[in-house]
């Protein structure tokens, strides 16, 4: 086992909803430069830890931490830390996919050479370097996807809530 700091830990999480125990005695670490996802059906947890995770909730019980900051004190550090794209999408319909990408690493204060580096492999990457001037209205679910998830930002730690949406292919 490796001995690197996880990027992301959590032990013996456990959050309520209502009546319903979502989240019960969860154990989970990811290490940095591992790729995870959370499969199951619906109602399992998985949004809610992922919610966890981001800090868009406090968990009842357990322990949270993302590269080394603990959630329950340094929410502010997590967030900072994280890009978190949630189920429903943040695209503007009337942009093209370039300058979709253009505006979300200003948001994030990526300077140009920087900016225009990312946007180049991120649209590479997700197949999407031959629709720059698409407007993301005319995307695909699935280019959609593609390009939302792979805006440009500068946090250590990605990932995305994507269920499906009635009528979309994965």
């Amino acid at each position: 086992m490796n001995d690197v700091e996880p990027a992301i830990s959590l032990i013996s999480v456990k959050r309520k909803l209502g009546n319903v125990m979502a989240v019960n005695g969860l154990d989970l670490t990811v290490r940095k430069g591992e790729l995870f996802g959370l499969v199951g059906p619906d109602g399992a947890g998985k949004s809610t830890t992922i919610r966890l995770i981001a800090g868009l909730t406090d968990a009842d019980s357990g322990t949270v931490t993302v590269l080394g900051h603990l959630q329950e004190t340094e929410h502010s550090k997590v967030r900072d830390s994280i890009g978190y794209m949630p189920q429903q999408y943040s695209l503007y319909g009337d942009l093209s996919v370039q300058e979709n990408m253009e505006f979300f690493g200003r948001l994030f204060g990526l300077k140009r050479k920087e900016r225009h580096e990312q946007i180049d492999h991120l649209l590479n990457l997700v197949g999407l370097a031959r629709f720059p001037n698409r407007r993301a209205d005319a995307l695909s679910g699935g280019m959609y996807k593609k390009c939302a998830a792979s805006s440009p930002q500068a946090p250590c730690v990605g990932r995305a809530d994507q269920r499906r949406r009635s009528g979309e292919s994965s």
